[in-house]
């Protein structure tokens, strides 16, 4: 990906505080646990489960991070985004500041926190990802493999009538649209 890659995190408010202080969450109830951080890819796992419940949920994830799978299967954060969620450098001991999200973004973040403890790959019991290991087993598929948002549905939103779009997969069409009308503004 380059630098000039466009992701929701992009037109997400305040995406780069909930990123940082979702890590400081995620971090900060890890430790309460385990007595030590979790790593990047249980770090990835609670992002990826958090980004697809809410857009399941709402229309629109929580952080907006771009997901990547790799040819061995490992899910990975597009590495011009992982800066933001201190995945090099996490810090230990700051408490996150949770009035930048919800409270129905809170219960998604303690129920994969919950999961995360006990299973340190949570994202692998997701819908998301089940339409991911499918997509993966296609023809011709390039790596790496950047997972579509419409993953969290049972079926693309985008190739339903419009009358049979739920409120959230309307949302979800309009984010997209959001978002392309983004791409086209920065030049992309």
């Amino acid at each position: 990906m380059s630098d000039s890659h466009v992701a929701y995190m992009d037109i997400i408010m305040f995406s780069h505080e909930k990123i940082k202080n979702g890590a400081r969450y995620c971090n900060m109830r890890y430790m309460q646990k385990n007595e030590k951080l979790p790593s990047l890819k249980t770090l990835a796992s609670f992002f990826f489960c958090v980004d697809f419940i809410m857009t399941r949920e709402t229309g629109l994830p929580c952080f907006g991070l771009t997901y990547m799978v790799s040819y061995d299967g490992a899910l990975t954060v597009d590495e011009n985004q992982d800066k933001y969620y201190m995945a090099r450098n996490p810090e230990k001991h700051v408490h996150p500041e949770m009035d930048c999200f919800s409270d129905n973004e809170i219960r998604v973040m303690e129920m994969v926190i919950a999961k995360t403890l006990e299973i340190k790959t949570p994202h692998t019991q997701t819908l998301a990802w089940r339409k991911v290991l499918d997509a993966l087993k296609g023809p011709g598929q390039t790596f790496p493999f950047v997972v579509p948002y419409s993953f969290a549905f049972d079926q693309d939103p985008a190739e339903k009538d419009p009358e049979e779009l739920t409120s959230e997969e309307e949302r979800f069409v309009g984010n997209e649209d959001d978002l392309f009308c983004h791409s086209l503004e920065m030049g992309l």
